[in-house]
């Protein structure tokens, strides 16, 4: 899900998943909320809070944040 910063639902991602492990999907869907959020109006205005229940999609998406330099 995809909230802003007063808690209001702006997306929600769901599809099939087919053969992708869990953590991937959680991933993807991390991905698209945040492409969504620096392409809207919001971009700058409020700060991006990402809560996932995959501490492995964290873990990823901060590693490689990281490795790129970027915090």
């Amino acid at each position: 899900m995809l909230r802003d910063n007063d808690g209001h639902l702006r997306g929600i991602f769901f599809g099939l998943l087919g053969h992708l492990d869990l953590h991937i999907a959680e991933v993807i869907a991390i991905r698209t909320a945040f492409k969504l959020y620096v392409e809207s109006q919001s971009f700058g205005k409020f700060g991006l809070v990402i809560e996932s229940y995959s501490m492995v999609a964290v873990a990823w998406i901060r590693t490689r944040c990281q490795n790129q330099g970027n915090y």
